[in-house]
């Protein structure tokens, strides 16, 4: 199990694993802040569900939507009408229905190259439609328009942008959850960007691509380097995120109109919601039962050490990766090698050292 801390102003990432335990830190210089290489090993990667049950695969599905007014009241009511004319108006087939049958919402089933999506609006007291995550008035024709133009495009889970979990529904975040706790079984140290997907890509079961805009930013020389560490030992997701974020980029998982699932290399500068480097863990467990390690305590001292074997000897004797964000560090002018660290020789854990020092 992995999570992390950050410090230094998100300049070094902590990635908590559960391994041996170790009574004292021993500064030795000159040690490497990344994790040994490990061989690859073959993984399979889990069946990510598409929007809905399908039994056809192609990018370019024909969609039909079709609107169900759902009216509580009479039978003929003159704003179920109106409702009515102006769906027509949009090109779209309406039914009337009586509102206690069915419940709001967008449903869509696929035949073969078909896919089929209803629209259910209970009529409101209001006069507006309410859809159940959304709801119109008979005023906002325009974005009633763009709405149903995502139905056509996206089908019932509508556009991914600006929906939580990426715009993916709860099945389809677990299985990417799943891909992502796998192991990381390509060796990122040295590869620039383009050698990186196309090593990933190799594996059928990782549908990753560079976005059109990353294929411009990468025509900048200064964008367009090797990664500089090594992350083996991760998982595919923390991997991936922490490797892409040395070249400035990242990573997130996009819903195509036919409802797959692929993932996106962007810079991040053009990025809000990039795949993280770690999740938190669950407040109701106790960090030292899952990197117990790292908050054994033991007797710690040192005096005038250079920060970053202070961090090598931590990694090592916690057996806990340090990741330091040698992008942000550089950025910001920072010599690393010039920090000194010194702590009094008393009973501590290495993540209160850690704390301390950075």
């Amino acid at each position: 199990m992995r999570s992390h801390f950050c410090f230094l102003g998100g300049l070094l990432c902590l990635a908590m694993v559960s391994m041996a335990i170790a009574e004292e830190i021993v500064i030795k210089p000159k040690q490497s802040l990344n994790p040994p290489t490990a061989a690859p090993i073959p993984r399979p990667g889990p069946v990510i569900p598409k929007a809905s049950p399908a039994e056809s695969d192609k990018a370019g599905l024909d969609t039909i939507v079709q609107v169900d007014i759902l009216s509580p009241g009479i039978v003929g009511d003159p704003r179920a009408q109106s409702w009515g004319k102006l769906f027509e108006d949009l090109g779209l087939s309406v039914r009337i229905r009586n509102g206690r049958e069915v419940t709001p919402g967008v449903t869509e089933k696929v035949r073969g190259s078909l896919r089929f999506v209803t629209a259910a609006g209970l009529l409101e007291r209001n006069g507006k439609l309410n859809f159940g995550k959304t709801e119109f008035g008979l005023s906002d024709k325009e974005l009633l328009k763009q709405w149903i133009d995502e139905l056509k495009v996206y089908g019932a889970q509508g556009a991914p942008e600006g929906q939580v979990l990426w715009g993916m529904n709860q099945a389809q975040f677990e299985a990417v959850a799943k891909q992502m706790r796998l192991p990381l079984t390509v060796e990122v140290q040295n590869k620039s960007l383009e050698t990186l997907v196309k090593a990933l890509q190799d594996d059928s079961s990782l549908p990753i691509r560079l976005a059109p805009s990353t294929e411009v930013w990468l025509k900048d020389a200064a964008n367009n380097h090797p990664i500089s560490l090594s992350v083996s030992g991760f998982s595919l997701g923390t991997g991936l995120a922490i490797a892409l974020n040395d070249l400035g980029a990242g990573f997130r998982p996009v819903r195509t109109p036919a409802g797959q699932i692929e993932y996106q290399i962007l810079p991040l500068e053009q990025m809000t919601d990039p795949w993280p480097m770690g999740w938190e863990p669950e407040d109701k467990t106790p960090r030292d039962q899952i990197t117990p390690e790292l908050f054994k305590m033991g007797l710690v001292g040192f005096e005038e050490a250079p920060l970053v074997d202070v961090l090598a000897a931590i990694q090592t004797e916690s057996k806990t990766p340090i990741i330091v964000d040698h992008r942000k560090i550089q950025a910001r002018k920072i010599d690393l090698s010039q920090i000194m660290a010194s702590s009094p020789q008393k009973r501590s854990a290495w993540a209160l050292v850690v704390t301390k020092c950075v």
